[in-house]
């Protein structure tokens, strides 16, 4: 299982704010359909069973495995969020032992860089050049990848790093 979830993460980190939207998604289906699996499945509780009681009674015990459908919803959505909201660039900032507020010496760096130049927010990364990709050689990241041609450009570079 944490696997899977780990490789939820690198696919969310990869495809960006529209894979987090998805697996959002995803996790608002799969909420609810857990439930009815819980619930309203012919055959697994009856409809005017009292939860707490069918399961203390043991006759069937097939409706606690079929919540779990709606735990990996419950996980999609906050995997999702996190992701779309840059929780996850602050979990790796702090297991990486850099922090993700001491950003001065990196607005510095995109001040002083010589164009054109590209700046990753998820990576923090400040690197002279052009990616032919248009997404970070470091993390794969699409979103939050900011190519710099014009000193026009540099406000915006400094915002995806602050």
């Amino acid at each position: 299982m944490g696997d899977f979830v780990l490789e939820l993460v690198r696919f969310v980190e990869r495809g960006g704010k529209a894979a987090a939207i998805v697996v959002i998604a995803f996790g608002v289906v799969l909420i609810p359909t857990g439930l009815w699996l819980t619930f309203s499945l012919p055959g697994v509780a009856p409809p005017d069973a009292n939860a707490l009681v069918y399961a203390e009674e043991g006759e069937r015990l097939v409706w606690p495995i079929m919540s779990v459908v709606s735990l990996v919803g419950l996980a999609f959505v906050g995997v999702g969020a996190g992701a779309l909201f840059g929780a996850q660039r602050r979990v790796n900032a702090f297991l990486h032992g850099s922090s993700a507020t001491s950003d001065a010496s990196e607005i510095r760096a995109v001040d002083d860089a010589g164009l054109p130049f590209w700046v990753c927010g998820d990576c923090r990364v400040v690197e002279a050049g052009v990616s032919v990709t248009r997404r970070c050689v470091h993390c794969g990241s699409v979103a939050s990848f900011v190519p710099v041609e014009s000193d026009d450009e540099r406000g915006m570079a400094r915002a995806v790093l602050g």
